[in-house]
């Protein structure tokens, strides 16, 4: 049976190079890398390189609620798809993409799959969190479920967890659906899917016909298992951990664009993921010695007629760097205030050309503290920023103005800017 084609518009509605589809936990985000230097890292290659072209798409157990928790914690890009629970919910920016959940509906009996589950003394169910229209989750049946005639999905993962979904629902058939669902409009991503993962329930992504996988290094045994007997060109195990991992093989595959001359929206992503780095290294206190030399390259992104405004303060481009490098932003005095733990990041970003050779951007701009074992999504500052960029020279694309909005605390944390 074949899911029913839909004319909802949305992400699949564009033509991409190239496709990402990760998942969360020890995959995208290694929870034993506090600082979360790795991650940093791929966002930075994704907003320069890739974004302007390419899908991004995280496929995680997660429920929804917990998957807002985990992006309250650390810094992930907003994702053009999130797929939830084991594959049971695909969101289109926070929206059910409905021709999935119908097609899940068909033949899933919950009520008597619980049931049978619940009559197994072995298993626990998981926090109400997780159980989700098409996702029954235990702590720890297959024969039982079929004697009664269900079909059902039965994945383990990670030593300990068990989903019950429908036949037709996992991470694998979520991804399968949207590939065909491209197959009806803009087609699929002409560079080819990148599918990275850890765990059992990652196996049918693996599993898509057609997908480049990446296993990272820190897999767990039955993930670990099935790429040892499905090994081939297209699959990639890694040395690195979480997302060191998923960087690894976006070079390994070379999905990373490296074709001169770039793209002009893809100069202008350079030059603001450029100033805004330069500028989180003085705001975090991470800036390399003396600091005078990140703030002249962070003033090599700036034009002579800089702009910049923010809660109506207002400024150009020399009062702007002046305020950047003095002692009361950027110093020592602040590093040894514990301003070295903040991290800055842009989770979402989008380029528009603009009239008279000049583009727009607007962003979403977070910084936020990361130590080892601590919450600290509740001090995460978030901003919507626009900019407007001019071409100084072929190539060189200069900030000509930049207007901070401030969000409020949690504000829109997993929002894109407007299309």
């Amino acid at each position: 049976m074949q899911p029913s084609k839909t004319t909802q518009q949305g992400p699949l509605d564009r033509e991409v190079r190239f496709a990402l589809v990760s998942d969360l936990d020890w995959t995208m985000v290694d929870h034993n890398d506090h600082t979360h230097d790795k991650l940093l890292r791929l966002n930075h290659v994704w907003n320069t390189d890739l974004s302007h072209d390419s899908l991004l798409v995280y496929s995680t157990g997660r429920s929804p609620h917990l998957y807002e928790e985990l992006a309250a914690e650390v810094p992930l890009l907003v994702p053009d798809i999130l797929v939830c629970s084991v594959g049971t919910e695909i969101l289109f920016q926070g929206v059910p993409h409905k021709p999935w959940s119908d097609f899940l509906d068909r033949g899933w009996d919950r009520e008597k799959t619980l049931e049978i589950a619940q009559a197994e003394p072995a298993l626990t169910l998981q926090d109400a969190s997780e159980q989700r229209p098409h996702k029954i989750s235990f702590k720890e049946l297959t024969a039982k479920l079929k004697q009664a005639g269900l079909e059902v999905n039965v994945i383990y993962s990670a030593g300990v967890d068990l989903d019950l979904l429908p036949a037709a629902a996992s991470k694998g058939k979520a991804l399968a659906f949207l590939l065909e669902e491209m197959d009806g409009g803009a087609g699929r991503p002409r560079d080819g899917v990148l599918v990275a993962g850890d765990s059992g329930n990652d196996i049918e992504l693996f599993a898509v016909a057609g997908v480049h996988g990446c296993m990272v290094a820190n897999a767990h045994p039955e993930l670990r298992a099935w790429c040892d007997a499905h090994a081939s060109s297209t699959l990639f195990q890694a040395s690195e951990d979480g997302p060191g991992g998923i960087f690894q093989a976006l070079e390994h595959f070379e999905f990373v664009e490296h074709a001169e001359p770039r793209p002009a929206g893809v100069a202008v992503r350079r030059a603001v993921v450029g100033m805004t780095t330069a500028a989180a290294e003085l705001f975090c206190g991470i800036a390399p010695q003396p600091l005078t030399d990140t703030v002249a390259r962070l003033g090599e992104f700036l034009s002579d007629g800089f702009f910049y405004k923010h809660e109506g303060v207002e400024c150009g481009k020399q009062e702007y760097l002046d305020y950047l490098g003095g002692p009361g932003y950027g110093g020592m005095a602040q590093v040894a205030a514990g301003r070295g733990e903040w991290r800055e990041w842009l989770g979402a970003i989008v380029v528009r050309e603009g009239v008279a050779n000049t583009w727009k951007v607007e962003a979403v701009e977070r910084v936020q503290p990361f130590k080892a074992g601590d919450h600290t999504g509740d001090v995460r500052r978030t901003y919507r920023v626009c900019m407007e960029l001019q071409e100084a020279e072929p190539g060189r694309w200069l900030v000509s103005r930049q207007v901070y909005e401030t969000l409020k605390p949690g504000e829109a944390y997993n929002s894109v800017p407007a299309a």
